[in-house]
């Protein structure tokens, strides 16, 4: 309400005793007709100052009352920018508290909060009385509670859960608080095919928590068969596999011998006869020779065959991913064998 000039002399004792919050509020309502409709419950500056009141300057009068014409005239967004510029020049609590109303009546119930709050530390005017002004307070914010929106903080397990509030398209859990307006509101939440619901009353200008917690699903794991049993190296096959390997092994060894340590001498004495006088010693060298040749080629064919029957029988006994391999290459006069089991 408008700022109303108060006199500055005390009332006598014939003169009936007024309330001076209501008597600021008729007084106001006289003169401002429309404010009681656009914002119920600004108070005026009245009274005078006492030695421990904070003192009011023109200027701060004059904006509170232009605050007053914009409420009357409906510019409630006006009105505030009046007040906080009134505030700008000395802080009042009966200034914050008139800007607190205004903010309410204008949705801004966080920043009529913070106005309220400040009305009960600023500086105070002689009337309304500061006991006054604090009963306003509570009964302007007793009906923020009911008019104002809330916060409501979720705490999800687990926390990608989808969360659907009033019916609204599931999203994924807020992590920070949600904006409701004050009232019963109804929250459904899904995971993995389950889903939970819930109700929750939220207060205006309060934070609710609410826990949602979906047990996810007891996921049943089949058993695993146990690997079928592979032959062990010891088996019968592969017995017989290596000991035919290692008999390979020795025949070609004892045929790579008799090649290089005999069959190569007996050749070179079978030159050396080929011009001697005697034709018995030529034959006879040769003959040697010969004999040791097919007895080479029997060792090499001998110890061939032997090895890779003893390798087919360690690929038959051997598990399907055990690396088998065995070849043989020239080596010099003879030949070589190589294998990786």
């Amino acid at each position: 309400m408008r700022p109303t000039r108060h006199p500055t002399r005390a009332p006598s004792a014939a003169e009936p005793q007024v309330d001076p919050i209501h008597w600021a509020e008729r007084c106001a309502t006289r003169r401002w007709g429309l404010v009681g409709l656009a914002v119920a419950g600004l108070l005026a500056f009245s009274g005078p100052a006492g030695a421990q009141d904070a003192t009011v300057s023109p200027g701060q009068t004059q904006l509170n009352d232009e605050g007053f014409e914009a409420v009357a005239a409906g510019d409630l967004d006006k009105a505030a920018r009046l007040f906080r510029a009134s505030l700008d020049l000395g802080e009042l609590n009966l200034t914050w508290l008139n800007l607190g109303r205004t903010l309410a009546k204008l949705g801004r119930c966080k920043e009529a909060e913070e106005a309220y709050q400040k009305t009960l530390s600023a500086p105070k005017v002689a009337s309304p009385t500061p006991v006054e002004i604090d009963a306003i307070v509570a009964r302007y914010r007793l009906e923020m509670r009911e008019t104002c929106g809330g916060y409501l903080l979720l705490e999800c397990s687990p926390v990608d859960m989808l969360v659907s509030i009033d019916g609204a398209e599931p999203v994924n859990c807020p992590a920070n608080a949600v904006d409701l307006s004050a009232g019963r509101h109804e929250l459904s939440a899904q995971h993995g095919g389950k889903t939970t619901t819930a109700q929750i009353d939220i207060n205006g200008l309060e934070t609710t928590r609410l826990a949602l917690t979906i047990t996810p699903p007891v996921v049943t794991k089949a058993p695993v068969a146990a690997p079928a049993a592979r032959p062990s190296a010891d088996s019968g096959t592969a017995w017989l596999g290596w000991t035919l390997a290692t008999a390979g092994v020795l025949t070609l060894g004892a045929g790579a011998y008799v090649d290089i340590g005999l069959l190569l001498p007996a050749i070179d004495d079978v030159k050396k006869n080929r011009f001697a006088a005697s034709r018995a010693d030529y034959d006879a060298s040769l003959r040697d020779a010969e004999a040791l040749q097919t007895i080479t080629w029997v060792l090499y064919g001998s110890g061939v065959a032997l090895l890779g029957a003893g390798v087919v029988a360690l690929l038959l006994d051997s598990p399907e991913d055990a690396p088998v391999e065995a070849f043989i290459v020239p080596s010099g006069g003879g030949l070589q064998w190589r294998a990786t089991f």
